[in-house]
């Protein structure tokens, strides 16, 4: 597998709505590791257009570069995009921004992207995902569910429609909307067997899965617990401590 850098780009109608569809789609092409936030950025070069709605997404792939250009491209075929003027507007614009640490220069693909130190927009987005796993300390992959409806579909995510009608269905039970939020804790786990077929063996809610996390026994054994003012309020990044003598 490799890990591809993309960037994604529209300023063409939603296109807040666009680049977060563009990265859905990227999930058939691999497994999405991580997305940035969404950034909007001046257009350059081209003629008189709105500005841009970007981010960046990295994607782990079996694809070589030149097989995951013709993803990219047909994706944007897909939601509609017709080639104009160059950097004219666009309802969608994917690029391969890097692809592990190749370097190549071949007639239609430049890996890292040509003009990528040039522009803060594809910059910004990429240095967002890659400065926090350094900060976390993280080596191993890590995926969102950031835009699509698998935490809704373990009733650990609700929109607000659902919250407005006074009920929800959390933890195998209904639960008054009043001490629900829009995210919820849950831990579910999945079985892939030889021929792919994947099952779902076991899911726990609210403080079912709290044994996992050690800290939280060893404060529930100590004189003053957890000491909470709200809840979970003590919890923190490993970078967040005060540093008290």
């Amino acid at each position: 597998m490799a890990l591809a850098r993309v960037g994604v780009g529209s300023n063409v109608g939603d296109a807040a709505a666009n680049v977060r569809r563009a990265i859905d789609e990227l999930a058939a092409l691999g497994t999405v590791a991580a997305r940035s936030s969404l950034y909007r950025s001046e257009p350059w070069g081209g003629p008189d257009q709105p500005d841009f709605v970007n981010a960046a997404a990295l994607l782990e792939t079996a694809l070589e570069p030149r097989a995951l250009l013709a993803a990219l491209k047909s994706i944007e075929h897909v939601m509609g995009r017709v080639e104009t003027q160059r950097w004219g507007p666009r309802v969608i614009d994917l690029d391969i921004l890097a692809y592990d640490d190749l370097e190549m220069r071949e007639p239609g693909l430049t890996i890292p992207h040509e003009r990528l130190f040039e522009r803060a927009f594809a910059l910004a987005p990429l240095a967002e995902i890659e400065s926090y796993k350094r900060r976390m300390g993280w080596r191993f992959p890590w995926v969102s569910a950031f835009a699509n409806d698998f935490n809704a579909d373990y009733h650990v995510s609700f929109t607000a429609e659902e919250i407005a009608a006074g009920k929800v269905s959390y933890n195998f039970s209904e639960l008054d909307a009043a001490n629900a939020g829009p995210e919820m804790p849950g831990l579910s786990a999945f079985f892939k067997d030889d021929t792919g077929e994947i099952f779902h063996t076991y899911s726990s809610y609210g403080r079912g899965f709290e044994e996992l996390i050690g800290t939280l026994m060893i404060l529930d054994r100590a004189p003053m617990g957890r000491n909470e003012k709200s809840v979970m309020d003590f919890v923190r990044r490993h970078d967040e401590y005060e540093n008290v003598p």
